[in-house]
This record gives structure tokens, sequence and C-alpha cells, in this order.
């Protein structure tokens, strides 16, 4: 489980990747992704609202899926979803109290030998993985017309939960650096809304936990 959960965690910084304990063929396992996740307006810039997800089911039967969702105070609880076959499937998990972080497995619900971890099991490992915050750019579009770069998004992964300082260094044409600051609470995508005709397209990035 140490090794299944440590793989998740990694995968949740490039895009929220799920999975489940199965012993079929790799090619016959369901899977399940977050499609669409934001932050509910009503929060003020904490929380999460899990809106949609993507099932894969290649043997194109009944699955069930185990969704685990860390809160504020450290707890995680579970919802559970079913649906049938492949495709996109309403989630409607929104709560001010979610950090964003989460774990997603799936199984078929055939499958027998196929068994889902307890929320406390889900919590501990959780917890003994590295507690250090990360970022990394999400999207970033090329501007050919001025030989320069957009930056839309980025991946924002707070272990804790907290709020993080990212300091993104864009190197100008005249390679000099422009600094820029964001704050963020939680696991979750961020807006950069950078769009400048004299960066070169290379960047330094750092994170670290903010004490508001």
């Amino acid at each position: 489980m140490r090794k299944l959960l440590s793989f998740i965690v990694y995968s949740l910084i490039v895009g929220g990747l799920s999975t489940s304990f199965s012993t079929k063929k790799q090619s016959d396992k369901p899977g399940f992704r977050i499609i669409k996740w934001t932050k509910p307006a009503e929060c003020k810039e904490t929380g999460s609202n899990f809106e949609v997800g993507y099932v894969l089911s290649p043997l194109d039967k009944m699955v069930e899926i185990a969704l685990y969702l860390q809160l504020t105070d450290g707890n995680w609880v579970v919802k559970r979803f079913s649906n049938k076959g492949s495709g996109y499937f309403k989630i409607g998990a929104s709560d001010c109290s979610f950090t964003g972080n989460h774990y997603g497995f799936v199984r078929y619900i055939d499958d027998k030998e196929t068994k889902f971890p307890t929320v406390e099991a889900v919590r501990e490992e959780h917890e003994s993985s590295d507690q250090y915050p990360r970022f990394k750019i999400d999207k970033q579009v090329e501007k050919p017309e001025c030989s320069s770069i957009k930056l839309e998004t980025g991946y924002v992964y707070s272990p804790t939960g907290n709020a993080v300082e990212i300091t993104l260094f864009l190197e100008k044409k005249d390679k000099s650096w422009r600094k820029k600051i964001y704050y963020y609470t939680g696991t979750g995508i961020i807006e950069l809304g950078i769009d400048d005709c004299d960066l070169t397209g290379k960047f330094k990035t750092h994170i670290a936990y903010f004490n508001k």
C-alpha cells in the first residue's frame, strides 16, 4: 500500500491520477481522473469543489469509485460513486473545509478481491509522505508572434492544506529577471495570468508555507 499511495501522491502533482488495488492485467484495470476541479466562490479562496470525473472501464462493466478528501483539521472523508462503463460523471463534492488533497480508488463492482483502504490508512499514509509543498507550471502557451510565452495556470501541492507563497522568477529578453509572488491555500490549480512579449521562456520557481 505504501508504494501505491506514494505513486498517487506524485501523480497528484501532474494532474490527479487515481487507481485501485487490482490484481487484474494492467490493460483491464479501471481508472479514474478528476476532470473539473475549482475553488467554491463562496469560500473566499479556500476549499475545493470537485465537479466532474472521468471513469475508464476497459471491460465496460459497472465500477465503484472511492474518493478520499482531506479536511482542514487533518481528518479525511470518503465519497463513493458508481458508473456503468467509461464516461464522465458528476462528483458534486464541494466544501470550504476541503484542502484539495485527495486520493481516488476504483474497482469493478463484481471484483470481490479488490479492497479499498480505510480512511485511517489513507490519513496515515499521507502524513508519512513528504510534507513539503511543491509547485509546477500546469499550462503554458507559446507566443510565436513575439517569440515569448504565456503562463496560464500552475499546480500547487500543499500536503498539509495550509497556505503557501509561490515565487516565480521570469527571465526577460534583456537577461534581467522579473519576480512575481502568489499566495494560495491548499492544493489545486492557480491562475498565473502572465501574458507578455518580453520573456525568454526560462523561469525558476520557489514555494514555501506562508503564515498569514
